[in-house]
């Protein structure tokens, strides 16, 4: 239940955050902000490969 709270919490800020940066954003950029926030795993393993390189 505890995982699941945070995920949902996680799911909700990049939704927000989506929404909050869109009309600053081209529609490219937008598109792969939105394939970042349905995987919000995927770009928790991007951020850490970022951080290692």
């Amino acid at each position: 239940m505890n995982h699941l709270q945070t995920h949902f919490n996680l799911t909700t800020i990049h939704i927000f955050v989506g929404l909050l940066c869109f009309p600053f954003l081209r529609r490219s950029f937008y598109s792969v902000g939105l394939a970042l926030v349905a995987q919000p795993h995927t770009l928790a393993i991007f951020g850490i490969r970022l951080l290692k390189s």
